[in-house]
């Protein structure tokens, strides 16, 4: 259901969404920060996700920038594993960076066309998990499936083509600027 709501109306959600993003960033920096004391990694790890959260929230364009950097981290730490460079190059650094930038710029196209994709790719897995339900008989073969279901052809043409079928229905639907 989030995959759904997120690829056909995940414009009008995005400060939600935007919001547990920092809070997770937040609860994951604050467990970063406790070291091995378990109380206090518990209080920065709320402290953190309560923060980051209202921040994304109320500074709109520093949750854009936040959300183009993660986007952006990820996919040249991507690259990096598939060319095998070392990780943690510059090149995760610089392509976040950059999408940042780009994502601030380019707001509502960027929050569109990423919803739209994270969306899709969500609900496909989805339905592609329970169409392997009758043939998983254990939580191992389950994780082994979704695994694979990324490289699954079908998965990927099918989230493509509702991606696509998501921006459409968002760009239709966006409020007008004001």
């Amino acid at each position: 259901a989030l995959g759904a709501a997120s690829c056909f109306v995940g414009y009008r959600f995005f400060r939600f969404y935007i919001a547990l993003i920092g809070a997770g960033l937040g609860a994951l920096l604050g467990n970063q920060l406790g070291g091995d004391n378990a109380t206090l990694t518990l209080i920065f790890s709320i402290g953190l996700a309560i923060a980051l959260g209202l921040v994304a929230y109320f500074v709109y364009k520093a949750g854009v920038a936040l959300l183009g950097f993660l986007m952006g981290f990820l996919v040249g730490s991507a690259v990096c594993l598939l060319c095998a460079l070392p990780y943690l190059t510059w090149l995760p650094l610089v392509s976040g960076l950059v999408l940042a930038v780009v994502a601030c710029f380019l707001n509502r196209s960027f929050i569109v066309v990423g919803t739209a994709f994270s969306g899709a790719a969500q609900l496909c897995q989805a339905v592609y998990a329970c169409t392997m339900l009758g043939t998983l008989h254990t939580i191992p073969d389950a994780q082994r499936a979704l695994q694979a279901g990324g490289g699954n052809a079908i998965v990927s043409v099918a989230t493509l083509v509702l991606a696509i079928a998501g921006m459409i229905f968002q760009f239709r639907h966006l409020p007008k600027r004001r």
